[in-house]
Formats: C-alpha cells, structure tokens, sequence
C-alpha cells in the first residue's frame, strides 16, 4: 500500500502546474506574432481560448487524444489544425503560420438598417415607375427601377 501512494504521490507531483500538454505558436508572414484567439477543442467537445502571446501560449490539462486547434475568428482567414497529437507527460510545441493583413481593411460602415421594397404585381412581375414616399421629417422619395 505504501508502494501505491508512493508511485501516486510521483505521478501527481510530475504533473505540476509547469507542465503543458500543447505550445501554441502563431506568426504572421512577417515573423510577427498578433493579436488573435486561439482556442482548441477536445474530441470530447472540451473547448478552451485564450489571447495569442509573445513566445506562444499553452493549453495544459488536455486529454490523450488528438484536438483540433484554432486560429482567427470565422468571418476573415481563419486557420484550422486538426488531429494535433498530444501525449500524457509530454509536451508539443506547434507553429501555426496566420496572415490577419486581410482582415485589417477598412469596410464601408453598414447603416442600422437597411430596406429593400420590391413592388410587383399579383403575377410576381416587377412593376416598372412604382414610387415609396415616406412622411415628414423624412420627406424623401425612391424611384423604382
């Protein structure tokens, strides 16, 4: 019985709070390291995020089995790594390569709301010379095409 706590006793104390089953690292073409999420998931469904860092950040306490890890947010380059291996009592240290120089354009701002009437007749046929007028104090009028 002394043997077992002392074998358990080991294997908790190996498993200490420095240890990190995945190092992930993302640069830019540039070399550079952004500012970007990184967030892997676990076969199981366990998913953790965290802020890009200077020399990498680390994802401790995953599982035996391989996870998927990912860079970016879906609207623009968002990078996918899947079936990373990672190992009890071991640790990988991956690069991932991720190019934000897309996303960093500036868009033409998108107005709260936005309308679109489309005036037809009973068979579905555009009619042509439809005319929209909306009351004070917005006193305006659209043409239809």
């Amino acid at each position: 019985m002394r043997l077992l706590t002392a074998i358990l006793a080991f294997c908790l104390s190996a498993s200490g709070a420095d240890y990190c089953s995945l190092i992930v690292k993302v640069t830019d073409p540039h070399g550079n390291e952004p500012e970007v999420a990184v967030s892997v998931r676990e076969r199981d469904g366990r998913f953790t995020r965290q802020d890009n860092a200077q020399g990498g950040v680390g994802f401790c306490n995953l599982g035996i089995t391989p996870v998927e890890v990912t860079v970016g947010s879906p609207a623009c380059n968002q990078t996918i790594v899947r079936n990373v291996p990672v190992d009890w009592a071991e640790e990988r240290k991956i690069t991932i390569l991720y190019d934000p120089s897309p996303c960093m354009v500036d868009r033409p701002p998108v107005a709260a709301c936005a309308f679109l009437f489309r005036f037809v007749d009973t068979q579905g046929e555009p009619l042509s010379g439809a005319r929209f007028e909306v009351e004070k104090p917005y006193e305006q009028a659209w043409n239809g095409m």
